[in-house]
């Protein structure tokens, strides 16, 4: 979808009408049930074409009650924005709407096969394959580490975060229409994907958690489930000791010493942190400093005192250090009682 979504932007309002894949298809009520969302649209077989209206990127429609219902019966042609169908595509697991948007953003199944392998390829997802948009094919196959790797890509384009968080949208014609994402609003899920095919139940899910004043983003897949109530289940458990897990940890507080110098003539004076500082980290990360102090002279200034390293498993912080106030020369009287100081 994300791909897709870029791929509909990149057209403009000024090419012809045509119809998907080359030609009309229609969807059996059953073939909506099989689909990659496992919700299908409200209406089944729906028939598409692209076109443009008054310079909008839109898609035309006619739905059918169903496939046996091809003689007749047709409902109205209505006219949806692309961001509109992609909406129900995604909220409502519509593989028929994703299969009218893919042939009306590539033009034919060849095209589109084309363009999504080449898009794999580039992001590194080797045990994906997408042969066609809907989800129906079984040569459609992914693993839980690419489809995490999809999922945080998903979030990553602010158009898709918005759809996948959407609990239930209204389309005219349509109606209301809900999410399959039963979890969302629930254990700070807000995304991504259900998928339902052939008795398995699947889920590409997101969650957002605050600690302090950070915030994680969990991105996970469980697949291969009896159904979306394990899925729901498993996810909720696996969210709750992910969550558990996380925290928030000081490194520094602004004015903290890290550093001590004492001068010949018993002045003292720290380096301290300028600024304050935090990581969130997983279960009980190791935390290091180091801390790399620079020379300091009588009448420099305060503000390069070194510098104190911290590595937080893979993460590295970098805090400046001052002074905490300035050197004080010593005056002529003491360097004339001590001159072993400078000789020695």
């Amino acid at each position: 979808m994300v791909m897709l979504w870029r791929a509909i932007h990149a057209r403009t309002s000024k090419r012809r009408p045509r119809s998907f894949w080359g030609r009309r298809e229609r969807f059996s009520p059953d073939e909506h049930r099989r689909g990659g969302g496992g919700g299908g649209a409200r209406r089944a077989g729906v028939i598409c074409e692209a076109t443009a209206t008054r310079g909008i990127e839109a898609v035309r429609y006619t739905s059918a009650r169903s496939a046996e219902a091809s003689e007749g019966g047709f409902m109205k042609i209505r006219t949806i924005a692309s961001l509109a169908f992609s909406s129900v595509t995604l909220v409502a697991s519509a593989n028929n709407y994703a299969d009218a948007l893919a042939g009306w953003a590539f033009g034919s199944r060849a095209a589109f096969e084309i363009a999504v392998t080449a898009w794999l390829g580039a992001h590194g997802l080797d045990q994906t394959t997408i042969v066609e948009p809907t989800g129906i094919n079984p040569s459609n196959v992914s693993t839980a580490s690419d489809l995490v790797k999809i999922g945080t890509l998903a979030l990553a384009n602010p158009v898709v975060s918005q759809i996948v968080s959407t609990r239930s949208m209204t389309l005219a014609g349509v109606g209301n229409l809900k999410n399959t994402n039963t979890l969302l609003g629930n254990s700070g899920v807000e995304g991504i994907k259900t998928g339902t095919l052939n008795g398995s139940s699947n889920l590409l899910f997101a969650a957002k958690y605050s600690y302090g004043s950070h915030s994680v983003t969990v991105v996970g897949a469980v697949i291969g489930a009896t159904d979306h109530g394990a899925v729901d289940a498993t996810v909720t458990t696996l969210l709750a000791g992910f969550k558990a897990g996380f925290h928030e940890i000081t490194l520094a507080e602004k004015g903290q010493s890290f550093a001590n110098f004492t001068t010949a003539w018993a002045q003292k004076v720290r380096a301290v942190s300028t600024k304050s500082a935090s990581v969130l980290v997983w279960s009980n990360t190791p935390v290091r400093a180091v801390t790399s102090a620079l020379p300091i002279r009588v009448g420099q200034r305060t503000d390069l005192a070194g510098m104190v390293t911290f590595t937080v498993g893979a993460q590295s912080v970098r805090l400046p250090l001052a002074l905490d106030h300035r050197l004080v020369d010593p005056g002529p009287w003491w360097r004339l009682g001590n001159p072993a100081k400078f000789l020695g």
